[in-house]
């Protein structure tokens, strides 16, 4: 796998003192970047699957797009308020998913805090919240059997002190 390459734009519009709202618009070339993934094992837990595997997948992957919108609401001096939704397209053919490749996450809810506790020292916090993806796996190259299948959620949570100097 490579890291695709990528071209974005992004707006922003100070609605008034207090609101700030922005929007992003990302494409990766990630049907150059993602052409194929190697799955090698052997020895597994279960006596239904395979003794070894050595399986080259070509990932027919087309290119993708991500759009973003956010906000930003100044409360007073010292606190800002921010949140914002993305949206991306999976950039795999269903045929192409494998539990050896994570789901691309399609979903994401952000929301977060910061605060000025003095001139020099600032805390932030943030929340993001990756929607439920699911995909069952119809590859005839992966073995897995009918009922393949990957479930991604995730909540993550970053508490940020910093301090100038």
């Amino acid at each position: 796998l490579a890291f695709a390459a990528e071209l974005g734009l992004g707006v922003s519009y100070q609605l008034n003192s207090r609101w700030l709202v922005a929007s992003e618009f990302v494409w990766l070339d990630q049907s150059h970047a993602l052409q194929a993934v190697r799955l090698q094992a052997r020895n597994p837990d279960n006596a239904q699957a395979p003794a070894e595997l050595d399986v080259t997948q070509p990932l027919n992957a087309d290119d993708q797009t991500i759009v973003s919108v956010a906000f930003e609401y100044q409360q007073d001096e010292r606190r800002v308020w921010r949140g914002g939704f993305s949206h991306s397209r999976t950039p795999l053919q269903r045929s192409a998913f494998t539990p050896s490749l994570a789901v691309v996450t399609k979903n994401l809810v952000t929301a977060g805090y910061a605060v000025e506790l003095s001139k020099a020292w600032q805390f932030a916090t943030a929340i993001e919240y990756q929607l439920p993806n699911s995909e069952r796996y119809s590859n005839p190259l992966q073995p897995f059997g009918d009922n393949a299948r990957e479930y991604n959620e995730a909540v993550l949570v970053t508490l940020q002190f910093s301090r100038r100097w």
